[in-house]
Formats: structure tokens, sequence, C-alpha cells
């Protein structure tokens, strides 16, 4: 195991039965297996521009006793590690969402995350590009410009193109990054980028594929790529698209479509650009592909590291029901969360049995589709978010998180292995095209949507 770092690091799936018939099916029952699935969500997807208005100030993170931002400098302080004991609390407060550029207009954000040992935003667009906001303002040069590495700009409702980025926890001394990504008519990718060493505010434009995962169609591929506390990177793939996983991938314990993988980027072996951690639960099993960290996913779209207890909250896209949310401890994993003989706790018709040996780990929650009686009323793809560790008092300890469809975001407590106290949140409003979370340094969250335009604000107290 690796040191532990403080610095851990499109909304896509089944969103298409029930709504509006602008939307047509992405995963859905009935998907035919092969081609390209074309496009699969509202045409919000493609915002024509935002409605500013008069927006507050742009956050402002801490700084330390010169005066300088230094967000890493709380990580594992009351302050902005939960203090006190988070499962004793309850309740929720009422929230504010604030525009972090005010007056910029976005155009296909679909992730936000920080790099370590520093206060700036980093916000990923699918069109190929990264973006960093700074001081509430969006820089003109963007970081990475890799759009000539997609074979097409993704539009309307594609799954494919720039889905993920994590920055390696030595970034601020090694320039390291990772990104994920699905050219269009490509296989799904996550590769290895570098700071210049000219400027800190660009990359280099050339970045190098560290492992290619083959793929069959254009959705269900997954894209987020983390680094965890034990400093080892994870990479979500889903099961390569289609209904009801139609090549049997999740439980192909030889094939890396619908699992968690976790490799090490850092001592590559065996003629590969990365190397496999010794404690991978399936090392020495012949049977099983060494890098596979966890088994049985359909599309987990979006996961994320609790930075006080480690553990990994994914938010798995269901099929045409239920969609889910999972939690693995902060231990060895080796788990099997069941598709496609389940979706959720459910029995799935016409899914696939469970590898050989393995036993469903079921969800910590699960919530219906384009059901009123939910706590997410209308949804239909869930969207992963965070546990709060930043300084708003009554939020801390709660997983934040939301679904593309849905007008309600929700909170619960994952305490002594239950849910505690799931409730929505109050956040003056509905949202709309809930397609992604993030995080800052200061543990401070995000949401990206895409409403009446794409979004991409912060949490606040109101």
């Amino acid at each position: 195991m690796k040191t532990r770092s403080n610095s851990l690091g499109v909304k896509l799936g089944c969103v298409g039965m029930g709504v509006a018939s602008a939307l047509t099916l992405a995963g859905c029952p009935g998907d035919p297996e092969g081609g390209d699935s074309g496009p699969t969500l509202v045409d919000a997807f493609v915002p024509e521009g935002v409605d500013a208005g008069p927006l507050p100030d742009a956050f402002t993170p801490p700084t330390d006793d010169t005066g300088t931002p230094s967000p890493d400098a709380f990580v594992g302080t009351d302050a902005f590690m939960g203090g006190g004991d988070d499962c004793a609390r309850t309740g929720y407060p009422a929230l504010s969402l604030v525009d972090v550029a005010s007056g910029y207009d976005w155009t296909r954000p679909v992730f936000l995350t920080h790099a370590p040992g520093s206060s700036d935003l980093y916000v990923v667009d699918a069109r190929g590009f990264i973006y960093i906001v700074r001081a509430g303002a969006v820089l003109p040069t963007p970081f990475l410009d890799m759009s000539s590495s997609l074979g097409g700009t993704p539009s309307g409702g594609d799954e494919r193109g720039l889905l993920g980025l994590a920055f390696h926890p030595d970034y601020a001394t090694n320039g390291r990054f990772f990104v994920g990504y699905t050219p269009i008519g490509g296989d799904n990718i996550v590769a290895e980028g570098r700071r210049s060493t000219a400027s800190a505010d660009v990359a280099d434009a050339a970045i190098t594929p560290v492992i290619t995962v083959d793929d069959f169609m254009g959705n269900h591929n997954g894209g987020m790529v983390a680094f965890g506390p034990d400093g080892y990177l994870y990479i979500g793939t889903g099961d390569g698209g289609g209904g009801g996983d139609p090549r049997d991938t999740a439980q192909d314990p030889t094939n890396l479509l619908g699992k968690m993988l976790r490799i090490d980027v850092d001592a590559p072996s065996g003629g590969e650009e990365y190397g496999i951690p010794s404690d991978n639960p399936f090392v020495g099993d012949d049977g099983v592909r060494d890098e596979i960290w966890a088994f049985g996913y359909r599309n987990p779209w979006r996961f994320s590291f609790d930075r006080l207890t480690g553990e990994m909250y994914i938010g798995d896209v269901g099929q045409g029901r239920w969609e889910e949310i999972d939690v693995e401890p902060a231990a060895a994993s080796g788990r099997n969360y069941g598709w496609s003989q389940f979706e959720g706790t459910h029995d799935f018709a016409g899914g696939d049995d469970l590898r050989a040996g393995d036993t469903h780990t079921p969800p910590v929650y699960e919530f219906e589709h384009d059901s009123s009686s939910e706590l997410l009323r209308s949804a239909l793809s869930v969207t992963g978010g965070y546990v709060y560790r930043g300084a708003i008092e009554g939020l801390r300890g709660a997983y934040v998180f939301g679904d593309y469809a849905s007008p309600d975001l929700v909170a619960f407590r994952y305490c002594d292995g239950e849910v505690r106290g799931a409730a929505r949140l109050d956040v003056g409003g509905a949202v709309s095209g809930v397609v992604s979370f993030g995080e800052d340094a200061a543990g401070e969250i995000y949401l990206i949507s895409f409403g009446s335009g794409a979004q991409v604000r912060r949490f606040t107290a109101r």
C-alpha cells in the first residue's frame, strides 16, 4: 500500500423512459447490440448559454498564516474533516447554488475537480478541453486541449468524449495527471498528461495512453478516474452498451468492462504503462484479470472517496427500473455488485448469472424510476456525488447525490453499515439535468447541470 494522500482527487445512461418524447433510450430495454447508440439525451445537453443575471461573488478559499490560499492545510482538521460525530447529526441546512464563474457560458461541462496544493478549479468539457477557474473567472487559455484526439465533437446525447480527470497525489511536484475519454468510434482510454514546464496553467499537448479497454458501442463508457487514499488509480468502466448487458461483460472475469479497476501508475511492469497492486483481490487467479477491483457494474458514471473514512461511493446507472448507490469499504474488495443478474436489489429478467462462486453485494441505497413517492422524483439515471467535508456545519458527513432526470438532490449519512437520515435537500428550487458533482481542496462540493443552460455551481449555506 502506498502512503495515504489527503488530496484525492456524460452523465449519461438510461434516461429515456417516462420522459418527454425529446428523449430517446440510452441503454434501456430494447437497445440493439452493435453499432452506435446515437443521441440519447434531451437537446438541452448542448446548451445555448446561461442566463447569468446578478450572481454572488466567487468562492474565496481559506488561507494559511501568511494569507496564501492553502486548502490542503485544513485537511485532517475539525474545520474540514467533519469534527465531532457526523453520525449524530440530524437534518440538513437550507442551501444555495452559486455560479463559480459569473457570466461565463459553459458549453459541455461534465466534471470538476482540483489539483493538490491549489485552490483552482479544473472543469472538464466533453469536447476535449479542461478549463481552469481562478478567483471566479475562467482562464482564457484551456489547461488542456485534446479535442483532436476525440475523432469528432460529441454533441446531443453522445456519451463519448473527454469524461474524467484525476491529478496525481504528487502533482505539485511531478505535474502528472490522468484523463478518461472515449473517442468517437473508439475504445475507452485512460491516458497520462503532464503540466508544461513553461507554465503551470497549461499542460503539454501530448498525452500518453496508459490503459485501453476495448468497447463495442458508444454508450455505457464509465469515464470516471480517481486516485484513492492508497495512492492507486481507480477506473470505472461501463458494460459496453446496449440493453441488458448483451455480451455478458459485467460478470466476465476476462473482460475489463462493467468493472472497477485499480492500477499502479508509478510502477509500470509487464510491458504495460501501469503496474498491478500486489493486494488487488484477484492477483494470482489465472481466470481473472489482475486489474479488476470489483465486478458487476452497468455504468458507474461517477464515484468518489470520502476523504475522512476512505470509503468509495459509486452511483451505478440502472436499466429499466432501479438506480443504485454502492459503498466500498476502505479495504480489499473483490465484491460483486450484481449486474446483470440484479438491478439494484432486484432480479433482472434475462440477466446473466453471477460469476461462479460470488455472492451479490447489494447497494446501500436504491430508488425507483419515474416515481413521485421517491425522494428523487421522476428519476431515471443516477449521478453519484460526494461525502461533504467542507465548512457548512449541518451538511458535514452527508453524501450528496442526484439524478439526471429528477428535480431533486438527496443526502444521507452512511454510518455503521446503514443509511441514516435520507432526505431531499433544500437548494432554493428545482435542479435540472444533473450531470456531475465535484469537490475542491477544502472539501466544498459543486454541481454541474444542464437545465436551461449548462451551469457549474458551488453549494453554500443559505
